[in-house]
């Protein structure tokens, strides 16, 4: 079986669906490292279930803004960290100085 709405497997119906995700974001809760991600969690949940979270286009607009918000943060901050990552290379691989 599978979700009706968003197709996830494992699941057998949208309640059973949101029961998981009530379980993903209670585990986004409970580790302060996860709370960047929970509203990428929220937006693409609540976007795949229209019929309990779009009441609305401006409900829609706002979690769509979200999931793009959400998903440019995460690329500027791979970036970011991919440019620490690479100093941090630099310095350990660069010359020895006396």
């Amino acid at each position: 079986m599978s979700c009706p709405q968003c197709c996830a497997t494992g699941v057998h119906d949208t309640d059973s669906c949101e029961r998981l995700f009530q379980e993903v974001i209670g585990h986004e809760f409970s580790r302060s490292e996860l709370f960047g991600v929970h509203r990428l969690t929220v937006d693409a949940y609540s976007l795949q279930h229209p019929d309990r979270y779009m009441k609305s286009t401006k409900s829609a607009a706002a979690h769509l803004s979200g999931l793009c918000w959400s998903l440019e943060r995460a690329w500027v901050d791979a970036r970011r960290w991919g440019q620490v990552q690479e100093g941090r290379n630099e310095r350990t691989n660069g010359p020895e100085t006396r």
